[in-house]
This record gives structure tokens, C-alpha cells and sequence, in this order.
């Protein structure tokens, strides 16, 4: 922030990540962030709380992405069902060592495995993983393979690394790229400081929605 400019009501920007020196652009963008923030919080708004919620299967986002929890990650029968080759396990730290892992086989059941050691806290960084993640998926796509991207509920971290990853590859706005994962999957990115750090990665990359920018 510069000098005593308070952010946008619902907004706060993530530390580290400031994008300009001109106050007056930074304003701007402030704005178009606090209203695009108010977008999504429509679009969550939408899907009802689900008390003591349970997966309903790993939920496809595109023709070569699940988002899903480790239950979904411990079905074999079903993984190698839906021609899942990669797993992405973005609850490392609450795993202890492997516990949402499966086992890896031969032919279509999943033979890739990776881990991000990330928490599901408001002020954690999800997205310093995202390069990682990205390119994870990116193999994953160049070798014509599936990749479920998971975490306890598959609710806030994984959710928010399929996010991202619509915007950064598909050219999805925010908005967008919200709305198909929360009408895929159900009650998503209910951790509000995930839902900041996408509205940040959406200004840094031209992915507000138009209009906002």
C-alpha cells in the first residue's frame, strides 16, 4: 500500500505482492479488485454450506482436470475408471507422510505422484505454490494424462491451485474460473484469504473481469 491509502472494504492485499508505484493506478486497481472480490463472493454465495460434507467423487473441471478430497485419492477402482495417470496432493503437511497417498501401478491407475507441503489457514500463501503446481499439470496435460488435484475436502487449497490454473492457461477470468469450479465441485474456497490471493494473481495477470480491469 502507499501512504495511508486503506484498501478496498473485503480486500487486503497480500504482503509482498504490490504492483505499482503510481498511486493513482494503484487506486484504480484497488477498485476494480474490491469489486471483482465482491464478485466471487456472489458467485460462493450461491453454493450452500454442507454440514459434515462429504466428497461426491472427484469433480472434472475440464477433459484433463479433477478436483476432488483424499477419499477421492484413495479410490483406485475409480481413479483408473476415470483414466486419472497424476495425482496432486496439496495438503502435504496434514498427509503426515504420505497418508492420503496411494499406492502407484502400471497402466491407467495413477503412476505420478506429487506433493505441496501447504496449509489451509487465512494467512497462508496458497498460491507460492503455483508455479510448482502449474507445471505439474502441465505435464500432466503434454503427456495426454488426467490429473486430480486434491486436499483434505477439497474445498480451499486445491480448489484454489484449479482456479489459478484456469486463469494462467485457459485464459479464464476470475469470475469465470470460479464459477465452473464451484459449479463442478459444490461449496469451494471458503478460506477468504485464498479468495484474495486469486483476486491479487487475476490483477497480476490481466485475469479481472472485463470491465474491472
Amino acid at each position: 500500500m502507499i501512504g495511508s491509502r486503506s484498501p478496498p472494504i473485503g480486500y487486503r492485499q497480500v504482503p509482498g505482492h504490490a504492483m505499482y508505484d503510481d498511486p493513482d493506478k494503484m487506486a484504480i486497481k484497488e477498485e476494480a479488485m474490491s469489486r471483482c472480490y465482491e464478485q466471487i463472493q456472489s458467485v460462493l454465495r450461491v453454493q450452500d454450506p454442507v454440514p459434515g460434507f462429504s466428497s461426491k467423487g472427484p469433480a472434472l473441471i475440464t477433459n484433463y482436470l479433477y478436483l476432488g478430497d483424499f477419499g477421492d485419492a484413495a479410490s483406485l477402482g475409480l481413479l483408473s475408471e476415470l483414466g486419472i495417470t497424476h495425482l496432486l496432493n496439496c495438503a502435504g503437511v496434514a498427509s503426515n507422510g504420505g497418508y492420503f497417498r496411494p499406492p502407484l501401478g502400471g497402466g491407467a491407475s495413477p503412476r505420478c505422484y506429487k506433493q505441496l507441503e501447504a496449509l489451509d489457514r487465512e494467512d497462508y500463501d496458497m498460491l507460492s505454490h503455483f508455479d510448482e503446481a502449474c507445471q505439474y499439470i502441465d505435464e500432466a496435460r503434454s503427456s495426454r494424462g488426467k490429473v486430480l488435484v486434491y486436499c483434505m475436502r477439497g474445498v480451499n487449497r486445491s480448489a484454489a491451485i484449479c482456479v489459478a490454473y484456469l486463469m494462467a492457461r485457459d485464459n479464464a477470468d476470475l469470475c469465470a474460473a470460479v464459477t465452473e469450479v464451484a459449479f463442478a465441485r459444490g461449496q469451494v474456497l471458503t478460506n477468504p484469504g485464498f479468495q484474495r490471493q486469486l483476486v491479487e494473481f487475476a490483477a497480476k495477470h490481466n485475469r479481472l473481469p472485463v470491465g474491472d480491469e
